[in-house]
């Protein structure tokens, strides 16, 4: 997988991004936190091939999450990895209350999705 920079991610964080194919959901960009090294780490890679051999499955954890905690289901995702075991989906749209807006985020620890984040109020996080 090829991964390209990110101009305008935060100052103090960096990422490269790519894209992948899901069977289900079209084209889906993938975001990847870099370390100190300014590279995808090799346990990265691995992580990510893991997730993305799955990748349906994985949506349908995140969205299946959603519908049981905020009674909606969310469009447009996208990923950003960090350290193994830790990701995050990001559906860019969602029709529940409090996530119109900006999104919502679904938080992963391996295959399990863990938390959901609104995001319309970006200065809780």
């Amino acid at each position: 997988m090829h991964f390209h920079p990110v101009p305008d991610a935060p100052e103090d964080a960096r990422f490269v991004r790519g894209e992948t194919e899901s069977a289900e959901w079209g084209g889906v960009d993938l975001f990847v936190e870099l370390g100190a090294s300014d590279q995808v780490s090799q346990a990265q890679h691995e992580f990510i091939g893991q997730v993305l051999q799955a990748l349906d499955e994985h949506l349908a954890k995140a969205n299946d999450l959603l519908t049981k905690q905020l009674g909606a289901s969310g469009q447009q995702p996208s990923l950003t990895f960090r350290e193994p075991p830790y990701w995050d989906v990001l559906f860019g749209e969602c029709s529940a209350e409090g996530c119109r807006e900006a999104g919502v985020l679904v938080e992963f620890e391996g295959a399990m999705p863990r938390a959901v984040v609104t995001l319309d109020d970006a200065e809780s996080l």
